[in-house]
C-alpha cells in the first residue's frame, strides 16, 4: 500500500478509535456515576499526578492539553477539595511541584476502581479471542505512541 494512502487510512482509523473508546467508557461511567466529586478533567489530573508521584503544572498541562489559565483553575479547585498539594521545587524556587494528598490518593484509588469496573463492562461482550486481540493491539499502540512522543520531546 502506498504511504499516502496508508497515512490517510491511519488518520481515519485514529479518528474513529478515540471517540469510540470514550463513548464505550463514558457509557459505563455515566450509568454508574455515584459519589463522584470531580469532573472528567479533574479526575484525569488526579490520575496523572498520582501516577507521576510529583509533577510540574507545565508537564501536567501537556498531558491533559490545557492552557495555563485553565490548568491553574483546575489545580486550584483540586487543592480546595483537599486532593492536591503544591510545594516549591527544592532545585528551582521558580517551579512548583504538584502531588496528591492522602485524600487525593484515596480518591485516585476510587477512580481506578471505577475505571477497572468500566473496562470489565466494556470487555463483557467480547469473547476470549477478541480480548486477547485487543490486548495485543493496545500493547503495540502503546509502544508506537511512546516512540512518537519521545521523538517529539
Amino acid at each position: 500500500m502506498e504511504k499516502e494512502k496508508l497515512e490517510e487510512e491511519i488518520h481515519e482509523l485514529y479518528f474513529h478509535l478515540v471517540p469510540l473508546f470514550h463513548k464505550s467508557k463514558t457509557f459505563y461511567v455515566d450509568k454508574n456515576r455515584t459519589g463522584y466529586l470531580c469532573n472528567k478533567n479533574q479526575g484525569m489530573a488526579i490520575m496523572i499526578i498520582g501516577k507521576a508521584g510529583e509533577i510540574t503544572p507545565t508537564t501536567l498541562s501537556k498531558f491533559i492539553q490545557m492552557e495555563k489559565g485553565s490548568l491553574t483553575t483546575l489545580v486550584d479547585s483540586l487543592e480546595k477539595m483537599g486532593f492536591v498539594a503544591r510545594s516549591d521545587d527544592p532545585n528551582d524556587r521558580r517551579k512548583v511541584i504538584l502531588s496528591l494528598t492522602t485524600n487525593g490518593i484515596e480518591y485516585m484509588k476510587t477512580l481506578e476502581k471505577q475505571s477497572r469496573e468500566g473496562l470489565s463492562f466494556m470487555l463483557g461482550n467480547l469473547n476470549e479471542k477478541e480480548i486477547y486481540q485487543m490486548h495485543e493491539c493496545l500493547k503495540i499502540l502503546v509502544v508506537i505512541f511512546r516512540k512518537i512522543a519521545n521523538s517529539a520531546a
